[in-house]
């Protein structure tokens, strides 16, 4: 039998130039460390199972990313924070645990973020801003992971709101089963283009299903 938990936690500090892949590394390293009695995959080379949703790009703050782990018996979700806790590196605060009903999916749906762009930045961006979200489509350039050649993605179907506030850019990306928009693809299409934009990034809201 399993027991399936989500606990909460944000991402700051260093740790947010961490990759998807090194966070999942971090987090196998402490749930090993917190003894937790993990449940594991079978075959020739178990692996615990777990997983980091949703995926965050590379330099991304967090205020609200989840662990979903699977243990093979029941513990005090208390219990389970304060295990990890005592474990967790400098620059990742949890923040709640729970046990998930077995029908939970845990899936994100819509996910928020804030972007604080340069001060010369600001003046034109009202502007553009509302010529984004008032344009049909937003065709941005990506590198198909199968064969390595660009291809064209519309990400218009995955920006739910978009709007100027008092620092930068607040907006709303969907998350579909087509897929769904990175923060520095909008900001690419309102020509804040700058390598380091995820830096200028925080994911303030993960609503999910």
């Amino acid at each position: 039998m399993r027991y399936r938990y989500a606990v909460d936690f944000t991402v700051g500090g260093d740790v947010r130039f961490c990759s998807h892949r090194d966070m999942i590394r971090l987090f196998a390293r402490v749930l090993a460390r917190a003894e937790l009695p993990v449940r594991f995959s079978e075959g020739f080379n178990p692996h615990p199972r777990f997983s980091i949703v949703p995926p965050r790009p590379v330099g991304v703050a967090t205020d609200g990313d989840r662990l979903v782990v699977e243990l093979t018996h029941e513990i005090e979700s208390d219990d389970l924070l304060r295990r990890l806790s005592d474990t967790m590196p400098q620059g990742i605060t949890l923040l709640q645990a729970r046990r998930l009903a077995d029908a939970e999916r845990c899936r994100a749906h819509r996910v928020s973020y804030v972007v604080t762009v340069p001060h010369a930045e600001l003046e034109a961006l009202p502007v553009r801003v509302a010529q984004l979200a008032g344009s049909g489509s937003i065709l941005v350039e990506r590198i198909n992971k199968k064969d390595g050649q660009p291809k064209r993605v519309d990400i218009a179907p995955y920006l739910d709101t978009l709007a100027v506030v008092h620092n930068g850019i607040a907006m709303t990306l969907l998350v579909t089963e087509e897929g769904t928009a990175k923060p520095s693809e909008v900001c690419a299409a309102l020509g804040v283009t700058d390598d380091a934009v995820n830096s200028w990034t925080r994911r303030v809201k993960v609503e999910w299903t």
